[in-house]
């Protein structure tokens, strides 16, 4: 997993063209909701979520799209979590205000997913 994560993320780096990403993005977003019953698969797919954001300036791209992993994830599947947890932390790699922010909004009593 670790090595495929890895050639999405150099390919997205070698394609080199945001609106592509951005594109790309979307369609991986989009596609979150058929991985409801597989947690492995989702789990990578918000991996590579994260790479991706790492790679774009959109900053209302990445909220969006930040806002829609957390969503995603059954917060009780520790999978879920753990790819949710990842797609964060490439993210805030390159974007550590947005994701601050984004964590400071999820834990507001009224923004916590059961």
């Amino acid at each position: 997993e670790d090595l495929i994560l890895k050639m999405v993320s150099k390919s997205i780096e070698q394609i080199g063209d945001e609106e592509w990403s951005v594109e790309f993005g979307r369609a991986l977003g989009e596609h979150i909701p058929l991985y409801e019953k597989y947690p492995d698969e989702k789990g990578f797919l918000l991996k590579c979520l994260g790479a991706l954001m790492a790679t774009l300036s959109k900053k209302e791209f990445i909220d969006k799209h930040l806002d829609i992993a957390y969503a995603a994830v059954n917060h009780h599947n520790q999978v879920e979590r753990d790819g949710f947890g990842v797609c964060l932390g490439l993210c805030a790699a390159a974007h550590m205000s947005t994701v601050t922010t984004k964590l400071e909004q999820l834990r507001k009593p009224d923004s916590k997913k059961q």
